[in-house]
Parts: C-alpha cells; sequence; structure tokens
C-alpha cells in the first residue's frame, strides 16, 4: 500500500478555477495528497480550447471548475491530450477513451446544485465538499485503492438548506439518446 501511496507524488493535477477563493480551496484540498504539482488554471470567460489545452500540457488529470461550459471546454481539451477529467458538482471520471463530457446527462441533478449555490454561504460549503470529491476520485484513480466513479457513474452532493443537512449518493447518470438514430 506504500508504493502506491508513493505514486501520488508522481501526479501532476490541474485545477479549473472559477475565483482566486475556489483556486485556494482546491489546491488546499489536494495538498494532503502531496502530489508532484497542483496547476491552477482560472480560466477567463473568453478562453478558447487551445487556452485549456496549454494549461493541461503535462498534466495527468484535469479537476474542473462550477461554470458548466467551461467543464464542457476543459473536459474535451483533457480528453484530446489523453487525460481523466473530473466534473465538478455531479463528479464523475471521464476517461479520454470512455464517454465524452457531451454524451452525459448532467442537467437533473445540476439544476438542483444550481439552486444551492445561489446561496453565498452554501455556495462555500458546496464547492469544498466537491472539491474534496473530486480529490477522493483522484486518489482512487492514482493510487488505485477504492474504485473511481467512471461516467456513467457519478457521486452527487445533496444539501438541503433548511435542515442543514449533506448526502453524497452514488448514481447512475443517464446518457443522451443518439439523435442520428
Amino acid at each position: 500500500m506504500r508504493e502506491r501511496l508513493e505514486y501520488l507524488r508522481r501526479v501532476s493535477v490541474s485545477v479549473v478555477a472559477s475565483s482566486e477563493e475556489d483556486a485556494v480551496v482546491a489546491k488546499e484540498v489536494l495538498k494532503s495528497m502531496r502530489l508532484r504539482e497542483i496547476r491552477v488554471f482560472e480560466a477567463s470567460s473568453n478562453a478558447s480550447r487551445t487556452d485549456f489545452k496549454r494549461a493541461f500540457i503535462r498534466t495527468d488529470a484535469v479537476l474542473g471548475g462550477f461554470d458548466f461550459q467551461m467543464q464542457k471546454i476543459s473536459a474535451e481539451a483533457a480528453s484530446e491530450l489523453g487525460i481523466p477529467f473530473v466534473s465538478w458538482g455531479v463528479v464523475t471520471v471521464i476517461l479520454p477513451d470512455g464517454f465524452s463530457f457531451d454524451e452525459i446527462e448532467f442537467e437533473t441533478f445540476l439544476k438542483e446544485l444550481n439552486a444551492l449555490i445561489r446561496f453565498d454561504t452554501l455556495r462555500g460549503v458546496l464547492n469544498g465538499v466537491v472539491r474534496s470529491l473530486q480529490s477522493l476520485e483522484i486518489f482512487k484513480l492514482f493510487a488505485g485503492l477504492g474504485e473511481p466513479a467512471f461516467a456513467p457513474q457519478a457521486l452527487v452532493p445533496s444539501l438541503s438548506p433548511s435542515r442543514f443537512e449533506l448526502s453524497v449518493k452514488k448514481r447512475q447518470l443517464r446518457l443522451k439518446k443518439d439523435e442520428s438514430g
């Protein structure tokens, strides 16, 4: 087991962050794994796939941020580079040779999460939880301990603002229908 944990010291992860605060949260959560490198890419709204690809060169995995469109571009760039992508919110590991980001139905679960992140306090809590889940998936993926939630499986956090209860469930995401046939 020690050998598996030592392997993490050779892993480099790129994090797509929406703000400096988000970048700090992501780095703090990942820091405990003693990865070789944690890079943060604070993408602007006009960043292109080429910008994302440049940011992800020589990394072993990418963690998406909470902007859905940026996740889509990040996932495409990661896939083109042949590296795994771990989505934000609905946490799933998308492998370059597996299901693509576009094939997965995220919308049902993301509506619930988006309703929660409009509250500033809940946004911070939820972001911390999601970044922890993403880090756990990186740990499982590279240390080989536990079973990662490979797409279309996902870890879906749910937070009840009225009762302040948090739960995380493993769910099977639906795949979009093939529109050509």
